[in-house]
């Protein structure tokens, strides 16, 4: 009976493998909504809209994103949070932002087509 159960769980465990987890090498590039602009470069991001201009640094696992912005520029730049995290997945050439918060929430929203 308990080699049922272990083989159970190891058969669980291989179909929940991370193939669909992405990866940081997926994210590089750039990646546009309308006038917004959001570059990544190995773990590092750059934000772009009109005067806006934030710059920071992210983790990646298991599809969860979490960011520090180091440099925020422009009229409303100074209002986001230093710290955000949210989850994020890669649908054909889309980007799709869910869960984030605050202010992020206007930067991280709907989907960025890859340019």
């Amino acid at each position: 009976m308990k080699k049922i159960i272990y083989l159970i769980v190891f058969i669980s465990m291989i179909s929940c493998s991370n193939e669909d987890n992405i990866s940081r090498d997926q994210l590089v590039g750039t990646w546009k909504l309308g006038d917004k602009t959001l570059t990544f470069i190995n773990t590092n991001f750059q934000y772009e809209y009109n005067d806006i201009f934030i710059a920071g640094y992210f983790t990646l696992e298991n599809n969860l994103f979490e960011g520090k912005a180091v440099i925020k520029r422009g009229t409303s730049g100074g209002v986001y949070p230093e710290n955000f995290s949210g989850k994020i997945t890669i649908s054909g050439d889309n980007l799709i932002f869910t869960d984030f918060q605050d202010d992020w929430k206007t930067v991280f929203y709907s989907s960025y087509k890859k340019k």
